[in-house]
């Protein structure tokens, strides 16, 4: 899937989020977010910076989608903040793993913005909240004007704004440099806390992600399930070890060891391929480790 088809279904799940809006009564006001982005503000020379996205404007259509709060982005990544945009954004990422922010990003965004989702969105209670950090990335980014500057980060994400219903309709992204240069050119996942509640919030998006993901055209069930049994095994399992799992499951469905092989260098690794083009994949465990790494599966 190409960049811009992400961007494109990326709009399309933001539009359908925000027509589900059970009211407009906003519950932030726009002094409470100015504050705290001047508290982000006073630590931008600490290696810290950030932007907010308006899930209603960016539903729009508006091209570029520009957006807001930006803070410490020309001092750190070479961007002028009146015209940063989510494109921009998402092509400053690290190539390999524009899929699973893309894929993340769906499922955050659907999540908080279902009616009742029981997820508090802050700490504390009415007029004296305070802004809560939901979920935690480790994840790199390139610099604007040299694509091999690369800064490992932590992004944590804020919901900035919400209506009666508890529905996300704005986040904060903020955005903490740990090292410029690093070979860890890698996207985790980490929880904001160590609470129960931050516990199952990650598991709830994980799981919610590879649901998705097993709906998305790449492989079917089949392949799904191999690759599934093959992870499960801790990468070692054989051939022969994968056909009887697939026999067990579909009787008969697979009768030699040359149908499994076929499988995999015929169907797995061909469309694996051409799902992550910046991959190159040429076994079964390149292709399981990419899928488990980025908690796809």
């Amino acid at each position: 899937m190409t960049l811009k088809n992400q961007e494109q279904k990326l709009q399309e799940k933001y539009e359908e989020c925000m027509q589900r809006l059970a009211d407009k009564e906003y519950q932030v006001s726009a002094k409470q977010q100015a504050d705290f982005i001047e508290e982000i503000r006073a630590l931008k020379k600490w290696g810290y910076f950030c932007f907010s996205v308006d899930l209603e404007k960016y539903a729009e259509h508006a091209t570029p989608r520009i957006i807001s709060d930006v803070c410490g982005l020309t001092e750190h990544l070479g961007y002028f903040a009146q015209d940063f945009s989510m494109e921009k954004y998402h092509r400053a990422l690290y190539p390999e793993f524009s899929y699973t922010h893309y894929r993340y990003a769906i499922a955050l965004v659907t999540l908080l913005t279902e009616i009742d989702h029981g997820i508090k969105l802050y700490h504390g209670r009415g007029d004296s909240f305070s802004f809560k950090p939901l979920f935690t990335f480790i994840q790199s980014i390139r610099h604007q004007d040299d694509e091999n500057r690369i800064f490992l980060v932590r992004r944590q994400l804020y919901p900035f704004q919400w209506n009666s219903k508890n529905q996300m309709t704005k986040y904060l992204n903020v955005f903490h440099i740990i090292c410029e240069g690093s070979k860890d050119y890698s996207f985790h996942f980490l929880n904001a806390g160590q609470g129960k509640e931050e516990n199952t919030l990650r598991e709830i998006l994980i799981e919610k992600v590879k649901k998705e993901f097993i709906k998305e055209p790449f492989f079917d069930h089949h392949e799904i399930f191999l690759i599934q049994k093959y992870i499960h095994s801790g990468f070692k399992a054989s051939n022969q070890v994968l056909l009887n799992h697939f026999n067990d499951k579909f009787p008969g469905h697979f009768k030699s060891l040359n149908d499994i092989k076929n499988i995999i260098s015929k169907r797995i690794l061909p469309k694996a391929n051409a799902a992550f083009p910046k991959e190159e994949f040429t076994r079964m465990r390149q292709v399981a480790g990419y899928l488990n790494k980025h908690n796809l599966l």
